[in-house]
């Protein structure tokens, strides 16, 4: 389930890149990788299209998205939540939001074995942050034996909006309470990772950078007999320690010095190799016929590893947002907007609150 501008661009980039890994290619016949129909599903033409929601409250976007994704499994509304969480969560985003319950029922329907629910979402904004958290508060409820995991895109700190603090505290709080398996990932750090690398930081390469983590992170889940559930006993010790890292690095090295570098309270690493790609252009040279690949990775680089783990650096990006939202919330700037969408001062404390005990646990 991808929700708002932000989750939908990551999605897309997300499902174009494992369609490689997975060779997908809807124009031609496919020679097909790995467990594929643990994300797509195949249509009676043969045809492969993600299993995905297309979510927003803004629908100047959509057309991007029509070529890629089932039109069935769209759900915009008119108009934007203007950075209003509330917006989101409560009024035009609720209304919205009880539309797609009955387009998880049909997804649902069409899966063998349901694992759970990924949702790609920013924690910034109004539509990503309050209808995101909305619909799952709606999964946790009416599907309470499903595991669900999230990407969720903490907006730079720098905060282009003013009114963010509140968004991410208030997403936080919902995170906390309904979500199994969360994936923070920060703007900040990606940015870094991109010039680190040598690319300008344009939002292609950014959504490429968070696609490859994400891709990264799914491998065992695509590839082999990893779930979601046994990532979750892999990585979460104790259910409220669920806030995950993930890394990609072209060498095993620096994997190595990441896992000696920090203090980590668990980890994984998946490793993966473009060793099938260069037996296929081998064999495909003429020398002789071969057969339809395994289920081995392909990646651009030479070799790709992909460590997630649980650790309390998670603290010191909460503390930072913290303190802006305190300096927001003690002069109640901006409340008023939130109040005329049925909210409370309340509400912003206990969600305050909520993320000092995710400090806690972590210190």
């Amino acid at each position: 389930i991808q929700v708002g501008q932000c989750g939908n661009q990551i999605g897309k980039q997300f499902f174009q890149t494992i369609m490689q890994e997975h060779c997908i290619n809807n124009n031609q016949p496919n020679q097909l990788e790995g467990k594929h129909n643990t994300f797509f599903s195949e249509s009676i033409t043969g045809t492969f299209q993600p299993r995905a929601i297309v979510a927003d409250l803004d629908p100047s976007f959509k057309q991007q998205y029509e070529n890629l994704f089932d039109q069935t499994n769209f759900l915009f509304g008119n108009e934007s939540a203007n950075n209003n969480w509330g917006k989101g969560h409560y009024t035009e985003g609720a209304d919205l939001a009880e539309n797609i319950n009955v387009m998880i029922q049909n997804l649902l329907e069409k899966c063998q074995s349901p694992q759970g629910f990924m949702m790609y979402h920013s924690l910034g904004g109004g539509t990503g942050s309050g209808m995101g958290t909305q619909i799952l508060s709606q999964i946790r409820e009416n599907h309470p034996k499903c595991l669900i995991n999230t990407h969720s895109i903490i907006p730079y700190q720098d905060d282009q909006v003013i009114v963010q603090p509140y968004s991410v505290v208030l997403s936080f709080a919902e995170l906390q309470e309904h979500a199994d398996l969360v994936f923070p990932i920060q703007n900040d750090e990606i940015r870094r990772q991109c010039l680190q690398k040598g690319f300008n930081t344009e939002f292609s390469n950014l959504n490429e950078l968070i696609s490859n983590q994400i891709s990264g992170s799914t491998a065992g889940i695509r590839f082999s007999d990893l779930n979601l559930r046994k990532l979750q006993q892999n990585l979460v010790m104790y259910p409220k320690l669920k806030y995950l890292n993930a890394k990609n690095e072209d060498e095993f090295g620096k994997v190595v010095n990441d896992l000696q570098s920090q203090k980590m309270i668990s980890a994984f690493c998946q490793i993966r190799n473009i060793s099938s790609k260069v037996i296929i252009e081998q064999l495909s040279s003429g020398q002789i016929e071969w057969s339809p690949k395994m289920s081995i990775v392909e990646c651009k680089s030479a070799s790709d590893c992909t460590l997630m783990y649980n650790s309390p650096e998670i603290v010191n990006t909460l503390s930072n947002i913290g303190h802006k939202f305190d300096k927001l919330f003690k002069h109640q700037a901006f409340l008023q907007y939130y109040v005329a969408q049925g909210m409370c001062s309340m509400e912003f404390e206990e969600a305050r609150e909520s993320l000092e005990q995710i400090m806690a646990e972590y210190k």
